[in-house]
């Protein structure tokens, strides 16, 4: 696991390096990070479920998530290409 201390505020959080984020860092805690997911809210994530974190990216292990945040995050992104 990366060091925690590297993941600021703002941050984007993703499963894969190079794919769509799935939420933002809004607060870091000595145990957690918390991660909004558009249309779904708040979620606090413990640190152990980082996998990576560099260039202000925050690679999450897909396999420690909790359905309830799995399930946030396929419906992220939804209404984006409403409006096109």
């Amino acid at each position: 696991m990366s060091e925690i201390k590297e993941i600021e505020i703002g941050d984007m959080a993703f499963f894969v390096d190079g794919g769509a984020p799935v939420g933002a860092i809004r607060k870091i805690s000595n145990g957690s990070v918390s991660i909004y997911v558009e249309n779904a809210g708040e979620f606090y994530i413990p640190n152990s479920s980082i996998g990576s974190v560099h260039s202000h990216k925050v690679i999450l292990n897909h396999e420690m998530m909790t359905e309830q945040f799995l399930a946030a995050t396929r419906h992220a992104h939804e209404g984006e290409h409403d409006a096109e």
